[in-house]
């Protein structure tokens, strides 16, 4: 989802109109919904501040593409959020499903099936 919404913004530009928001505004809300949704569902330690988290996620994804400014660079944007799930999962989630979201984060990353050391 992260590689897709830059390669919109990069591709297509992010023009608004009143008829349709600004793409960042629109990945921030669906990041929103999506942290409501694990927390309704159990998967956040209790807690855990949603708009906080879906900040800290927009914040973390945008960084990595602006730190890479090359477009051939966006190929390395799943490690770089890999490795920024692991640091922010331990802290937001239920210990208990924490092994599974890693395992789904390295899904996202080629050649990666393990969790960190």
């Amino acid at each position: 989802m992260i590689c897709a919404a830059f390669r919109l913004v990069l591709d297509l530009g992010d023009h608004p109109t009143p008829a349709r928001p600004a793409l960042f505004a629109t990945w921030t809300a669906r990041y929103r919904d999506l942290a409501a949704r694990a927390a309704t569902e159990g998967h956040l330690r209790p807690g855990t501040d949603t708009r906080t988290l879906t900040a800290a996620v927009v914040t973390t994804a945008f960084g990595s593409r602006v730190l890479a400014r090359n477009p051939d660079a966006v190929a390395d944007l799943p490690h770089r959020m890999t490795q920024a799930w692991q640091l922010l999962l331990p802290a937001v989630t239920d210990p208990a499903a924490l092994e599974y979201f890693y395992q789904f984060a390295l899904r996202r990353e080629p050649h990666r099936t393990a969790p960190p050391p």
